[in-house]
């Protein structure tokens, strides 16, 4: 006679969250920059309107030690916080979690963040004023967390912005003259983490001449297997690519990010180094699952990688990332 196992009592957790002040009083979502809760615990993530019930309710649960993140989320889809957890599901039973967010009086804390440039890889002060380059115009890009429109002197080379509201920004710089026509080409800095009580440091060179161009194309494998197959079975769906200059990465050229499962990616349109030595490059590539969180699953640094004129540079990373 066949014998079957019997059957598994499932269970079910309850995750709920409050917004509260330094001293745990409630705080009303209205207050907030917060637009969304998204909830992630094992399966698909459950998204609430901020001000609507602050529980999730997940049913038919086997037994079992679940992830959860909480992700709080601006109007823009911009992450403002997040808690990582696990809990335990015992079959027959509710396993109950509960995760308080502070915040202050006026939303979320806020930190500081500290721009820096340079121009033509020269310091600022040397090399604006031989450009006619008056100002410096700093702009967050559409649909940020918080609107930043602010103008500098060129030659200062340095801006603090104070109290923004912590998450991910992306910046675009403009030098203008006098009569506020652009000098040169603009300068961007993309998916600049701002966090809690911190100041975050960033640089950028503005060109005043378009140098000349090359290209590089950077490929990636999983544990030496190619990304279409390795992805899924690492639950990785994006790769970032960030290009900075030197091996130092002092000053960010690019930062992009693509599907895990594309293998590669090609950048055109970089600045090229003159002759036969060409221009050396840090590039960094690191390996996410956005959907539970923002930490890596790997990163991989390639240093003094070259850039030669009208010519495709290549590197290969394999990510190491346990299954």
């Amino acid at each position: 006679m066949t014998m079957f196992p019997p059957p598994v009592t499932k269970g079910r957790a309850e995750i709920s969250w409050r917004l509260v002040d330094d001293q745990m009083q409630p705080v009303d979502c209205a207050t907030t920059p917060i637009s969304s809760i998204r909830v992630s615990f094992g399966r698909e993530p459950v998204t609430v309107n901020c001000g609507d019930d602050n529980k999730v309710v997940f049913q038919e649960l086997a037994p079992d030690r679940y992830p959860l993140v909480i992700s709080l989320l601006a109007a823009s889809g911009g992450q403002l916080g997040q808690h990582l957890a696990n809990v335990v599901v015992e079959g027959g039973k509710t396993a109950e979690y509960q995760h308080d967010f502070v915040v202050s009086s006026s939303g979320l804390e806020s930190g500081d963040l500290r721009i820096r440039w340079a121009v033509d890889m020269m310091p600022a002060h040397l090399r604006c004023a031989a450009l006619g380059a008056e100002n410096v115009r700093v702009r967050t890009s559409v649909g940020a967390l918080e609107e930043v429109d602010e103008t500098i002197a060129c030659k200062e080379g340095v801006l603090l912005i104070k109290d923004l509201t912590r998450g991910s920004y992306n910046f675009r710089l403009d030098m203008l003259s006098k009569t506020s026509t652009t000098v040169g080409f603009p300068a961007t800095l993309r998916n600049i983490r701002v966090n809690q009580g911190e100041t975050t440091e960033e640089s950028v060179s503005f060109v005043s001449v378009l140098p000349e161009k090359a290209g590089l194309r950077a490929s990636w494998t999983i544990g030496s297997t190619v990304a279409q197959d390795a992805c899924d079975m690492v639950n990785a769906d994006t790769v970032d690519i960030q290009v900075r200059t030197d091996a130092a990465g002092t000053i960010n050229l690019i930062e992009t990010s693509t599907s895990c499962k594309a293998g590669e990616f090609v950048l055109d349109d970089l600045p090229a180094g003159p002759g036969s030595t060409g221009m050396g490059l840090r590039v960094t590539m690191r390996l996410f699952d956005t959907r539970v969180g923002t930490i890596p699953l790997d990163i991989q640094t390639v240093r003094r990688v070259v850039l030669k004129a009208a010519e495709t540079s290549t590197l290969a990373v394999d990510f190491q990332v346990e299954p």
